[in-house]
């Protein structure tokens, strides 16, 4: 466990990371009570991606100047940011207002995690770190044990804006707890900052976090469908930008970090376009209530961390591609059963509720294989640089993920199917499958070939 003079703030970024994965699988659940208070569905996928894209510039932009500033004042930003987003999404009285409060929110909540890795940087040992990233795992495990059910009940019986307003005082405490920590740490070695390189990655992440939204937004304008014409020139934007972004050859599929990073985000794109909106599917289709609909978050999570508990029992350096393509297939097997469960209007909800639970028992295991083979085939001077790309696709994926979901949501509901949300994720699990295949393709490039060439350079 991390060391006795690191416990505070050892206990105050796992607060930060709880209050963060808290907010996220409430506010999932609450999708339908959201829903029905502003008479809309198919807008429900800007309540989500608002706030990964809004992250992808958190990332990018708070972890530049906790490099250079320190990270006591990068996270004092991001908490207040996120603490201001929660109150705001609590007060919002129509849709656009909640959207423009979850970008606050994405914008601090995005800071948590990458700041996190200065933090460990400067001051925990090499061999304290593994412990940490098990708790921080376990900040996301814990919360999908309470937070779905509870946002459920608080959602039916006092109204959804009680959702974010519950988890202000958790957040509070958390920066509270953090930034007294570090200041007992002492200030950070001075470091050169260059204006030049946070000015060019901070517009380069807003650039690509606007350009994609604007592109999901026609997919959720449907059907006005002249508005599809602005998705495509807003694509390519959004591809230059992260081509500007991330190291040369990211997407290449070369053996190595030029592999682990594509697949990261071609996975996170597969899972969790369809897993951000199961709660809403069985509420609106299947007639679960949302305490129950949230349950299903805690399903799903748990299978999840079986999967990962047995890739820690079993995992190999030689076996990591081999791993991977198990995990995948069996994420294929499971979002397969789950689009044809979705699909029939007469089938039970139930039925949906086990096929995705193995998806995430699948999952589980090929998430964490990335995670690991990003440091096996990292190159040592430039692990920070892979670790953010590594973030920075993964994020864009889950986005990019949840938009076309919502996109493949509205087109269903504009063709009048009467359970749209469903049938928008059966149509989706299509296009998942697809995406999944192009993994289990590239799965051996994972690990390295040749002793040399770290990350397929």
């Amino acid at each position: 466990m991390p060391r006795r003079q690191n416990w505070a703030l050892t206990v105050g970024l796992v607060a930060l990371v709880t209050s963060a994965a808290f907010e996220n699988l409430a506010a999932t659940t609450a999708l339908g009570a959201i829903g029905r208070s502003f008479h809309t569905t198919s807008g429900l996928s800007l309540v989500l991606t608002s706030y990964l894209l809004a992250e992808i510039v958190g990332v990018v932009t708070l972890s530049e100047y906790a490099k250079a500033r320190g990270p006591r004042s990068a996270l004092r930003i991001g908490g207040l940011l996120f603490q201001a987003g929660l109150l705001l999404s609590a007060l919002s009285p129509n849709l656009w207002l909640l959207v423009l409060a979850r970008v606050a929110q994405g914008l601090g909540g995005g800071s948590f995690g990458a700041v996190a890795y200065v933090v460990i940087n400067d001051h925990y040992p090499t061999e304290d770190r593994p412990h940490l990233f098990f708790l921080f795992s376990m900040a996301w495990v814990a919360p999908s044990l309470v937070a779905p059910g509870l946002a459920g009940i608080v959602a039916n019986r006092f109204g959804w804006p009680w959702v974010f307003a519950m988890v202000i005082p958790l957040a509070v405490a958390a920066s509270l707890v953090t930034d007294r920590a570090l200041a007992t740490k002492g200030a950070r070695p001075p470091v050169a900052f260059d204006h030049h390189r946070l000015r060019r990655r901070s517009g380069l992440s807003m650039l690509l976090a606007g350009s994609i939204f604007l592109a999901l937004w026609t997919l959720s304008a449907i059907p006005h469908y002249a508005l599809l014409a602005l998705a495509l020139p807003a694509g390519a934007l959004g591809a230059w930008s992260l081509w500007h972004l991330l190291p040369p050859r990211s997407f290449s599929f070369a053996p190595g970090v030029a592999s682990v990073v594509p697949l990261r985000m071609l996975s996170s794109m597969a899972f969790f376009g369809i897993d951000g909106y199961m709660p809403l599917a069985l509420f609106r289709d299947r007639g679960f209530s949302l305490a129950l609909a949230g349950i299903t978050l805690t399903i799903g999570t748990f299978t999840w961390t079986m999967g990962s508990y047995w890739h820690s029992r079993v995992s190999t350096p030689e076996r990591r591609s081999k791993l991977f393509r198990l995990g995948i297939a069996v994420t294929a097997v499971g979002a397969a059963a789950n689009g044809v469960a979705l699909g029939l209007p007469h089938a039970s909800g139930w039925l949906a509720v086990g096929a995705w639970s193995i998806a995430a028992l699948g999952m589980g295991v090929a998430y964490v294989v990335l995670s690991v083979s990003l440091l096996d085939v990292a190159p040592r001077d430039r692990l920070e640089e892979s670790s953010a790309s590594n973030s920075l696709a993964d994020t864009l994926g889950i986005a990019l993920g949840t938009g076309i979901a919502g996109g493949m949501i509205a087109a269903a509901l504009a063709a009048g199917s009467a359970h749209g949300v469903a049938v928008g994720l059966a149509i989706d699990a299509a296009w998942s499958l697809l995406l999944l295949m192009v993994c289990y393709r590239f799965a051996p490039n994972i690990q390295l070939r040749t002793a040399q060439g770290a990350g397929g350079e």
